[in-house]
């Protein structure tokens, strides 16, 4: 995502990234759904504007539309981690509801990474059984054997052992002043665990 962002084709598409508590930091008397807004406002630039709502904002952007001298450019719009922010759910609530304004605009491309321990919590809430979002029939859905029509997420695997003592062993002949100089044998189960995340040993 971050490559994507960073370093676009030529004659890009818009990519907008919003990762990290930079980016998701809210005021504290803001609501989830300006600071979703203020956050993808920043990601494209627009530092100062004011939005209430994220549908606000791409209701402009479309409007903005017709002056794009590139026909059929996308926006691509990647949330990295809503639910690692300080108002995690309150940001989800907002993107929940703005979802259906979201999937009117063919322009629009949306990319959200979520923790796996925040799927399953709220796919098991009764406000939304078995998905993440209530507005979820407005998602891609993905190929899932299990469920009929798919599921509108792709989960990352946890990595293997041997994946895991490869990535570790590289990183101690790769960088041994900052690697971790335990054999990766004697890890503590609880450390091992936490590096099933690909995520964790990028």
């Amino acid at each position: 995502l971050a490559g994507l962002a960073t370093n676009p084709p030529g004659d890009p598409d818009v990519v907008a990234l919003v990762s990290g508590p930079q980016d998701w930091g809210p005021g504290s008397a803001d609501s989830g759904s300006r600071v979703l807004a203020r956050a993808v406002a920043g990601a494209m630039g627009l530092h100062g504007a004011r939005f209430a709502r994220l549908e606000e904002l791409l209701s402009c952007l479309d409007a903005s539309g017709v002056d794009d001298r590139r026909l059929g450019r996308k926006v691509w719009l990647l949330l990295d981690g809503p639910d690692e922010s300080e108002h995690g759910e309150a940001v989800l609530g907002a993107l929940d509801t703005a979802l259906p304004c979201l999937a009117t605009y063919p322009w629009l491309r949306l990319v959200v990474t979520l923790d796996a321990s925040t799927c399953r919590r709220r796919a098991a809430s009764p406000d939304s059984p078995g998905s993440v979002f209530q507005s979820a029939r407005h998602l891609q859905a993905f190929a899932d054997p299990a469920r009929a029509g798919g599921q509108p997420w792709l989960a990352v695997a946890p990595a293997s052992d041997e994946e895991l003592r490869g990535w570790f062993e590289h990183r101690q002949k790769a960088d041994p002043s900052r690697a971790c100089p335990l054999p990766f044998a004697l890890l503590p189960d609880h450390t091992r665990a936490a590096l099933e995340s690909p995520l964790q040993v990028q």
